[in-house]
């Protein structure tokens, strides 16, 4: 039982440490969201406008030519020519008009994306994780306050988690769709577990729940397997 409770614990503050990566990845790469296509002749282009909210608005244009992100062209990069978006990067090189533009992307986000992706998402984050670290502290034993938690931890995790994925850093690649099924999937069981305890109907099978474990499991492995994927074409083509 001590294990258990201590396990408890330990698990609600890895899930605070990777809310504090999230939203440092948020604050580090300010949101690019530049959309790009290969042109016949091989060379990356902007394809359209950045959204309005993106640090990019205004500083690159519909047709400019994405020459480097990083020091290195586009073409080597697997994950940029997969999803054909550029959404991390500290300095891009643009051609315009015959000219080369070098755009340093500034450590930290100074765009109108920080309330929505940095400022509100963790508020919410830190709300739920408060009021899930004083349920657990009062009524740890219950295993429906557990799910109850591990359902508020899901929602606060998942909006951080969204915000870094947009900048596509791999980790939250990796844990954004999982962490967003699980979401439902903590909220039937729960009601599962509380209609049962009481002696009421579930109106739903229980392995509707076990089937939405499965998905987030395959959820996981399949995101994993992505980007593994993909990091192992982008060592192969800078070796």
């Amino acid at each position: 039982m001590y294990l258990r409770i201590r396990s408890g614990y330990l698990i609600m503050l890895l899930v605070f440490v990777l809310a504090l990566y999230f939203t440092f990845i948020g604050l580090r790469y300010p949101y690019l969201g530049l959309s790009i296509e290969q042109t016949k002749a091989g060379v990356f282009v902007i394809t359209k406008e950045p959204d309005s909210s993106a640090w990019t608005v205004g500083k690159v244009k519909i047709g400019d030519t994405v020459r480097e992100v990083d020091g290195v062209s586009p073409e080597h990069n697997p994950l940029i020519i997969k999803t054909e978006h550029i959404d991390m990067a500290d300095e891009l090189l643009l051609e315009r008009n015959g000219n080369l533009i070098r755009l340093k992307i500034p450590p930290f986000d100074s765009a109108s994306t920080f309330s929505t992706h940095i400022l509100a998402p963790f508020t919410i984050f830190l709300v739920l994780f408060l009021l899930s670290w004083r349920a657990y502290q009062s009524r740890k034993e219950d295993v429906d306050t557990r799910l109850l938690i591990a359902f508020s931890l899901s929602v606060g995790l998942s909006v951080l988690c969204a915000a870094a994925s947009s900048r596509a850093e791999l980790l939250s690649l990796i844990m954004v769709r999982p962490l967003l099924v699980s979401v439902p999937v903590f909220l039937l069981h729960f009601l599962f577990v509380f209609f049962a305890q009481r002696q009421k109907e579930t109106y739903f099978p229980f392995i509707t729940i076990r089937f939405g474990y499965t998905l987030v499991a395959g959820w996981l492995l399949f995101q994993s397997l992505f980007v593994l994927t993909n990091l192992l074409d982008q060592v192969s083509h800078n070796l």
